[in-house]
């Protein structure tokens, strides 16, 4: 649950992060157009969050911006 970064860098001053690409749109905007979610679709979206950060402190990486606007809700797979 965690996207995967195949680079980090800055070019000409620029800083720049590489990822995988993902379709769908953030939990704020999800939030923006459909409102509440169903407490079990929620607790499953909790569930995964909290999967994905305790991977991420096991590598000893902290995220320190955790909000709506940082979440992806990426689309089902076609």
């Amino acid at each position: 649950h965690i996207v995967t970064v195949y680079n980090a860098d800055v070019i000409n001053g620029i800083p720049f992060i590489a990822m995988a690409y993902l379709e769908g749109n953030t939990l704020q905007e999800y939030l923006l157009q459909n409102g509440v979610i169903p407490l079990s679709e929620s607790i499953r979206i909790v569930r995964e969050i909290a999967t994905g950060l305790g991977a991420a402190h096991q590598q000893g990486l902290i995220h320190r911006d955790i909000k709506p606007a940082n979440i992806w809700l990426e689309s089902p797979k076609r």
